[in-house]
């Protein structure tokens, strides 16, 4: 259990007995958990043996204002599943708005995850960000419902891992980190929805996403690997508004998200049931939630983690497509047009090919074939 020092205690004597009676029985039913940040403050674990109700009841005697979060969270085969949760509001130490997601199992159950965040008086149910100062708008959009599940960079494989995310319908964000970049895939019932990236303040989407994410699971030092589960229609619905997806105007029922100056407010067939405190850029807007036959589905890149930084060399027929004097350079122009002289220009000046595809304003995923031709006409090989 992780609990805040700036406990505040309600009203008489005899309330706070019974709070303080509490404390030793679910200090040994609750799984420790500790997180950097925000939820210093707050409370992070299971229920153990006590049930949710009696959990409740201890939450509600020492934190008078703030969201309480109790999920049914099973592992398959190690990957932490959300099948359901309770979100409710706490105000002046009483339950003022309770909202049922998925499939839950109901507050008589044990075993539940449990996450206390208090947060000063509010209409809504709150929870802090994943990375409330993130580049990458979808990490402060990305709620921690329950204990994230911290993976090994090195000893962790995309190619292995994602598989095992479709075959148990997975919802929820993989997000690394390393150094100065970031990245994330939101899988939807276990369909890879969207991925973004942020290296250096440039923004990466789809496939060149996953490439990032990818390469951060490779590298052993310095590298953050996290699941972050959710339950599904949370999932869709910050799935939604990673893509942009408008909510149609003409309908007052919205399913999705909608920003503004409070952060992210997660609704649900019009009825809002999490705001998270991340910061917001940009104007107000309400984003969709995805249809259930729109949910796109990428796949991991064939090539091996770090293909992107591999530069290749010109040979001397590369060279001469260069050269304006040459007949080469003619025939060059007339098959490649402007943008395959760019490229070729681009590699002789030793650009790796993450570089030479934000040269010319293209993804990696688009420069593939023209790598694959100019290898093939003997122009360009790899380089050592």
């Amino acid at each position: 259990m992780t609990r805040g020092a700036s406990r505040r205690r309600s009203g008489g004597g005899a309330g706070n007995e019974g709070a303080d009676a509490h404390q030793g029985s679910i200090g040994e039913a609750l799984d420790a958990t500790t997180l950097r940040g925000p939820l210093a403050a707050g409370l992070l674990g299971t229920t153990g043996r006590l049930s949710g109700q009696q959990v409740l009841g201890f939450v509600k005697g020492w934190m008078r204002d703030g969201t309480i979060v109790l999920a049914q969270r099973d592992d398959v085969g190690g990957v932490p599943i959300v099948r359901g949760a309770a979100i409710m509001l706490v105000a002046d130490g009483e339950v003022a708005a309770r909202h049922m997601l998925g499939r839950f199992a109901g507050l008589a159950a044990t075993g539940l995850s449990v996450h206390a965040h208090p947060h000063e008086s509010t209409a809504t149910p709150q929870l802090a960000a994943f990375s409330a100062d993130a580049a990458l708008s979808a990490l402060r959009a990305l709620p921690l419902v329950t204990a994230p599940q911290a993976l090994v960079p090195g000893a962790t494989e995309l190619k292995t891992l994602l598989p095992k995310l479709r075959a148990a319908h997975w919802s929820g964000a993989l997000v690394g980190e390393h150094e100065t970049t970031s990245a994330l895939t939101v899988l939807v019932e276990g369909r890879v929805a969207v991925a973004r990236a942020n290296r250096s303040g440039a923004t990466l989407e789809r496939i060149d996403a996953l490439r990032v994410l990818q390469r951060i699971a490779f590298e052993t030092e310095g590298s953050f690997l996290t699941l972050v589960p959710l339950e599904g229609r949370t999932a869709n619905a910050l799935a939604g508004f990673i893509l942009g997806v408008l909510h149609d105007g003409e309908s007052d029922v919205h399913t999705g998200i909608r920003t503004d100056e409070h952060g992210y407010t997660y609704a649900l067939r019009g009825e809002t049931y999490l705001t998270v405190t991340g910061g917001v850029a940009g104007t107000a807007e309400r984003y969709a939630a995805l249809e259930d036959g729109a949910i796109p589905d990428l796949h991991l890149p064939d090539e091996p983690p770090g293909w992107e930084t591999q530069r290749y060399v010109l040979t001397l027929r590369g060279r001469d497509a260069l050269n304006p004097m040459t007949e080469r350079w003619m025939r060059f122009r007339s098959a490649y047009g402007v943008p395959g002289q760019r490229l070729l220009e681009v590699l002789a000046d030793g650009a790796t090919l993450e570089h030479a595809s934000s040269a010319i304003d293209t993804d990696l995923e688009e420069l593939r074939p023209w790598l694959k031709r100019l290898e093939e006409e003997g122009l360009v090989r790899v380089g050592q």
